[in-house]
């Protein structure tokens, strides 16, 4: 996913967190690259996946990536089914 394409993604992901929570993820800016920064850099895990009969990772900020390295030593993230992701706990 380039930048033109991700803005949306995550405006749409802030957007449901609040419409289901009833509270913000995060206070972001509104500025797209900086309210991209701020996500991929946010201090908790923030991951999405699409709406297939066998859902696909397709997003995973900073924290998320670092933390699926070291339960995989490496493996597949974005493109890899939710069903069979080591992120079940979630």
């Amino acid at each position: 996913m380039n930048s033109s394409e991700l803005h949306p993604h995550l405006l749409a992901l802030l957007h449901s967190y609040r419409r289901w929570t009833g509270t913000r993820l995060l206070s972001v800016s509104i500025l797209p690259e900086k309210m991209l920064r701020e996500v991929f850099e946010a201090p908790l895990v923030i991951v999405s996946h699409g709406t297939e009969a066998d859902p696909i990772l397709n997003y995973g900020n900073r924290l998320a990536l670092e933390l699926w390295e070291m339960k995989l030593g490496g493996g597949r993230y974005a493109g890899q089914a939710a069903a069979f992701s080591k992120w079940s706990f979630l």
